[in-house]
């Protein structure tokens, strides 16, 4: 194999990787990204994903409670999930 070869399938190799990977949002912090995969992976299956920091904490924790059954998240996930979703400093319920 030629080294111009082999730069070609690394190439390659790299573009396929990256149209894989679900894309994060820009601005979301390291600590986030995975969460924010999580999200764009298993709520798109399903249903238009929920726009982060648009719902209350009383929301999410009902609609967490119903998609429980049917997503398998630790509930480190869950946390992480709501606080992810979760519209800051939001009071009383903000429901789409």
């Amino acid at each position: 194999m030629t080294l111009e070869h082999s730069d070609w399938i690394a190439g390659g190799v790299l573009a396929l990787t990256a149209a894989c990977a679900p894309a994060v949002p820009a601005g979301v912090a390291s600590e986030e990204a995975s969460i924010a995969a999580i999200h764009q992976r298993t709520c798109a299956r399903c249903h238009a994903l929920p726009e982060p920091k648009t719902r209350s904490r009383d929301y999410l924790e009902r609609a967490a409670a119903r998609h429980r059954k049917r997503l398998r998240l630790d509930d480190d996930q869950w946390r992480m999930m709501i606080d992810y979703l979760e519209a800051s400093g939001a009071t009383g319920r903000i429901e789409p």
